[in-house]
């Protein structure tokens, strides 16, 4: 391991607060001639607003960019986080754009990132326990060159550090879903594809037990349909 990354890691292990943890990082990727720092929450799968990014702290971006990523709700359309989540290595912002991976809103987005020329910055994807994920958005500055993939890897694996002591600070809430032990098998039978009649088979019951099964889940979970139940089964802890 790279004997900075390695430090890093010794120093974050200590840390026991947020704040001290944005520090010690901003410490470290300064060190590595980095310029600016985003870290974005990503809810997890079934969450209510599972299709949106949380900035959570911006380091280094210019002040009038970051103004107007919140009050323009620019979070709403950066396809950058979204893009990152189907993604296991980082990429520069810049490959978006023209791509038919984003919409037109979100190109428009990628057109204000263009102007600042930041194109070279990097998405890094994060993954944490639970569907906790993230994105951090790294940038060396306007027209920065693109650093060697060795480089790319260390970013990559301190950024994995920061998020899992992120998730180790902030822990998320498990929903108090209260589901009994037959509901509980129910939805895990719905994760595993089983429709109604093949749950009934495979639980001994009716299908209109089932049924009444689901619809019990569903308030509970708070959610409309099957999918977003198995996803929601995930926060839960149903597949521990």
């Amino acid at each position: 391991m790279d004997k900075s990354l390695r430090e890093y890691a010794d120093a974050c292990a200590r840390l026991d607060s947020a704040l001290d943890l944005q520090r010690e990082s901003v410490r470290f990727f300064r060190a590595r001639g980095l310029k600016m720092l985003g870290y974005h929450h990503i809810p997890p799968p079934g969450a209510r607003d599972a299709d949106r990014a949380d900035l959570i702290f911006a380091f280094g971006f210019p002040k009038k960019m970051v103004r107007e990523y919140i009050d323009q709700r620019y979070f709403e359309i950066d396809p950058l986080p979204r893009i990152a989540q189907a993604r296991t290595k980082p990429f520069r912002w810049g490959d978006l754009s023209g791509s038919t991976e984003i919409s037109q809103r979100e190109q428009d987005f990628m057109d204000v990132v263009a102007k600042l020329e930041l194109e070279n910055g990097l998405a890094v994807p994060v993954f944490g326990p639970h569907g906790q994920n993230g994105y951090c958005g790294l940038s060396y500055g306007p027209c920065a060159d693109v650093c060697s993939e060795v480089e790319v890897t260390i970013l990559q694996e301190a950024c994995m550090l920061f998020h899992l002591k992120y998730c180790e600070l902030h822990p998320l809430p498990r929903p108090s879903a209260d589901l009994s032990v037959r509901e509980k098998v129910t939805l895990q039978l719905v994760a595993k594809g089983l429709s109604n009649a093949q749950i009934a088979a495979e639980m001994h019951i009716s299908a209109s037990t089932v049924d009444t099964n689901l619809r019990r889940i569903f308030k509970k979970l708070g959610v409309r349909d099957r999918v977003s139940a198995a996803l929601r089964g995930i926060m839960v802890g149903v597949y521990d």
